[in-house]
C-alpha cells in the first residue's frame, strides 16, 4: 500500500454560523399549543415569507411551543423579518430548550462558537450528543481538534469522527484523513480512510474530494494517478472549494488533463 508523502494539506476554513439552514428544525420537536398554526409558520419559512412566519409564530413562541422558540430564535439571529439581533436569538433558543427542544442547544452552540465563547458551544455540543443528537459529534470532533473550547486533542477528536463516520455522517471523513497524514494519532488505522472519503464524496462533501485529489497526487494509500487527482480536484473546485481550484490549476499548468490519451 503506497505511503502518505504529502507534504501540505490544508484544515477548512469553516465558521461555525447558523445561516439559514431552517430545514434542520423540521424534524419531531415536541409541540404544545396551536400544532396547525406552528405548521403555517414553517410552511411560510420554507416560502422565505418571514413576516408571514413571524406572525404565525411568536404567539406559539409566547405560548411556550419549542418549535416555535426555535424558529424565532433564528429569525433573529438571521435578522429575517426583524432586526439582526444576536441576545434575543439565544434568549429565544434558551427558552426553547428549557421547552424540551434538544434541537436548539446546536444552534445555540453554533452561535456561541460564532461569537467565539468556545466553552459554551463545546458544552451544548456535548449536550446534545448526550440527547441523541448524532449530528453534532462532528461539531465537538471539530473542536477538540482545533483545541478551541478544551485542550486540543487529536485522538479525542478521532473518537468523535470515528463515531460521526459510524452514525453515517461521512463530513468527518476529512478529518480523519487529516489526522493520519499529519500522524497526530496512533490509534487511527489507515485502511479505511480512502472508502470513507469515497462515500462522503458521493454525497457531494468538496473537503473529501480535495482530500481524494491530494492522496491521488501524492500516492497515499492509492497509486499516484495526477488525472484522477484533477477529476478530483475539479468536483471539488465545483462544490465551492477553492483550495481544489488551485490544486486544479497548479496540475493543468504543469500539463496534466482530465481526459486519458491513453487506457490506464
Amino acid at each position: 500500500m503506497p505511503k502518505c508523502r504529502i507534504v501540505h494539506i490544508a484544515e477548512p476554513c469553516r465558521a461555525l454560523l447558523l445561516a439559514t439552514a431552517f430545514f434542520l428544525v423540521f424534524s419531531g420537536l415536541a409541540v404544545a399549543g396551536n400544532a396547525e398554526r406552528v405548521a403555517q409558520g414553517e410552511a411560510a419559512l420554507e416560502r422565505e415569507e418571514f413576516a408571514k412566519a413571524y406572525e404565525l409564530l411568536m404567539p406559539e413562541a409566547e405560548g411556550g411551543n419549542a418549535r416555535a422558540q426555535l424558529l424565532i430564535g433564528l429569525l433573529y439571529q438571521n435578522g429575517h423579518h426583524v432586526a439582526r439581533d444576536e441576545d434575543k436569538g439565544a434568549a429565544w433558543l434558551e427558552k426553547s430548550i428549557h421547552s424540551g427542544s434538544p434541537l436548539a442547544k446546536h444552534f445555540l452552540a453554533s452561535l456561541y462558537c460564532s461569537q467565539g465563547e468556545y466553552e459554551k458551544g463545546l458544552q451544548l455540543f456535548q449536550s446534545s450528543v448526550e440527547d441523541g443528537n448524532l449530528y453534532d459529534l462532528y461539531e465537538v470532533g471539530v473542536l477538540y481538534y482545533k483545541g478551541q473550547g478544551a485542550e486540543r486533542d487529536p485522538c479525542k477528536a478521532y473518537e468523535y469522527f470515528q463515531r460521526s463516520i459510524d452514525s453515517n455522517d461521512f463530513r468527518s471523513a476529512f478529518y480523519i484523513a487529516l489526522i493520519y497524514i499529519k500522524k497526530e494519532c496512533e490509534t487511527v488505522d489507515g485502511k479505511n480512510i480512502v472508502r470513507y472519503l469515497l462515500q462522503a464524496s458521493d454525497r457531494d462533501e468538496p473537503q473529501a474530494q480535495y482530500a481524494l485529489g491530494l492522496f491521488f497526487e501524492y500516492g497515499c494509500l492509492v497509486k499516484a494517478d495526477k488525472v484522477a487527482a484533477m477529476d478530483w480536484y475539479w468536483k471539488s473546485s465545483v462544490n465551492g472549494y477553492e483550495l481544489a481550484s488551485l490544486r486544479y490549476q497548479k496540475l493543468k499548468g504543469e500539463g496534466v488533463s482530465r481526459l486519458r490519451t491513453s487506457p490506464r
